[in-house]
């Protein structure tokens, strides 16, 4: 144990100083272009806030009908899941 703790705490020396050893390392520059991204996801959020909403009415994305809606009242029988939903489909008549 106490040779593998030594071979661990060299090994995180050698990358400590490999990538964070000076201002061109790749772990610096790593850490900077992280930092501009963030300040940039940061103004854009402050300009989203600052934007005054416009007098458009609200559209909603809803998918389903609401409830007590005229194409809400066609019912349609719910199929367990797997099964084949062969009742749309055109079947050929035997003859």
């Amino acid at each position: 144990y106490i040779v593998q703790a030594i071979v661990r705490i060299v090994q995180q020396y050698y990358i400590t100083k490999r990538f964070y050893g000076n201002d061109d390392s790749l772990g610096r520059q790593a850490q900077a272009a992280s930092a501009a991204a963030r300040d940039i996801a940061q103004s854009e959020k402050q300009s989203k806030k600052e934007t005054p909403k416009s007098n458009e009415p609200f559209q909603s994305k809803r998918v389903t009908p609401r409830k007590g809606s005229e194409s809400s009242s066609v019912a349609r029988r719910p199929q367990a899941p797997g099964k084949n939903r062969t009742g749309s489909l055109d079947r050929k008549k035997k003859k």
